[in-house]
């Protein structure tokens, strides 16, 4: 089984209000720690520290949706709040996502080649970010959009969904994929669907499956691929 951070992992909550400190300490950090969840580690899986006897990864939270007024599934709705999401102050305090693109764009993590970005099932997360980034809505041509991920994110972006067609086996969402016989990765802090939580259990999963799949091969491979447009992605 995967071990335990030796230091107690924080999830540093960004909101409105601690917007732009958090994201000076991401700027001091990135070099050191260029693989992103918003969980930031080395190459080699370590955590930021910041100098103290914790270890510290991120969640922001953004003000743009409104649970009341704006479309929804309800049972997806349920199912946060029931995992402690409070959308009413995400609402009140939350990021603004102009200012948070702004800062996001400014901070070393884009544009950045050295930078890897370990994702689940991410077609829909990157949407969003690129969506903020430009300001405008998203590309009707797929291959607008996957040029667009490309110049702000790299190549360097593993879709973990996707490399699992390459890891006999793993089948499922996040848990089940942690989960597997094969992995045995336990969450390291929070709870399933909080998005700090869930990007630290990404990247344990993403090791482990490095390690257990691509011992004779490289995961590059398959980097810049994501699930659901891996056809478009590769031409």
């Amino acid at each position: 089984m995967l071990s335990p951070h030796p230091k107690p992992v924080v999830i540093r909550e960004v909101w409105s209000h601690n917007l732009d400190y958090e994201f000076c300490i991401i700027r001091q950090i990135i070099r050191l720690y260029p693989l992103v969840g918003l969980t930031f580690t080395d190459a080699h899986g370590n955590l930021p520290d910041l100098g103290t006897n914790s270890v510290f990864i991120w969640e922001f939270k953004f003000r743009d949706f409104d649970a009341w007024r704006d479309h929804h599934r309800p049972d997806s709705v349920a199912l946060l709040r029931r995992q402690c999401i409070d959308f009413e102050r995400n609402r009140n305090e939350g990021v603004d996502s102009v200012r948070f693109a702004y800062l996001l764009q400014t901070s070393g993590v884009m544009f950045n080649t050295y930078v890897t970005w370990i994702t689940f099932h991410s077609a829909y997360d990157f949407g969003y970010l690129i969506k903020i980034l430009v300001g405008r809505a998203l590309p009707t041509r797929m291959e607008d959009f996957l040029d667009l991920l490309r110049i702000f994110f790299g190549p360097r972006v593993f879709d973990m969904k996707y490399v699992m067609r390459f890891c006999n086996g793993l089948y499922g969402g996040l848990e089940r994929v942690a989960g597997a016989g094969a992995l045995e990765v336990q969450r390291g802090v929070g709870k399933a669907h909080q998005a700090g939580s869930d990007s630290l259990l990404i990247w344990h999963t993403f090791q482990r499956m490095a390690q257990r799949f691509f011992v004779n091969a490289k995961p590059e491979a398959v980097a810049g691929l994501l699930y659901g447009l891996e056809i478009d992605s590769a031409r």
